[in-house]
């Protein structure tokens, strides 16, 4: 059902018009994957890049240790029944809940995924509406302390590429 493409952490990404939440210093930003980019690539401080991550089971901000620019990579488009969707590649995990556990699954094996509300992780996992191919993109990882990140309101994992 699904391509594979074998290319390790090189294709283990989201899509560059994929949005999220992360500050900057003491200024929260919101934007796509493209934007936070170029913000981190430009700025001469790494340190102060926090991305909105699940963080002990809530919502928190958790530092940045790299942004990761993959290329242009096949990327299938995940919608949620609740209404939120996400471009990915393949081979990049979503959580999934089971028997309460979170746990990192890539596109083939997902049933449902972590959908985030506005201060919590959302104990009901979304079930996914449909997954379909939709092409090429320009794609990217973020490292982090948390190993997650918050993207399009779905928890992702990273690739802990650094």
């Amino acid at each position: 059902m699904f391509q594979t493409d074998k290319c390790g952490t090189n294709g283990d990404s989201v899509a560059n018009n994929t949005t999220l939440h992360w500050k900057e210093g003491k200024q929260l930003r919101f934007g796509t994957m493209d934007d936070l980019f170029s913000s981190y690539s430009n700025s001469e401080n790494k340190d102060i890049f926090y991305v909105l991550s699940a963080v002990d089971m809530d919502i928190g901000f958790s530092r940045i240790y790299n942004v990761v620019y993959h290329g242009i990579r096949p990327v299938w488009k995940i919608d949620l029944y609740d209404g939120k969707s996400i471009e990915i590649t393949e081979d990049h995990s979503l959580f999934s809940m089971l028997d309460n556990y979170l746990i990192a699954k890539p596109l083939g094996s997902l049933e449902n995924v972590i959908s985030v509300g506005d201060k919590t992780l959302d104990k009901k996992a979304q079930r996914i509406r449909q997954i379909e191919f939709i092409g090429e993109k320009p794609v990217y990882d973020i490292s982090t302390a948390s190993r997650t990140f918050v993207a399009n309101g779905i928890l992702c994992h990273n690739s802990g590429a650094s």
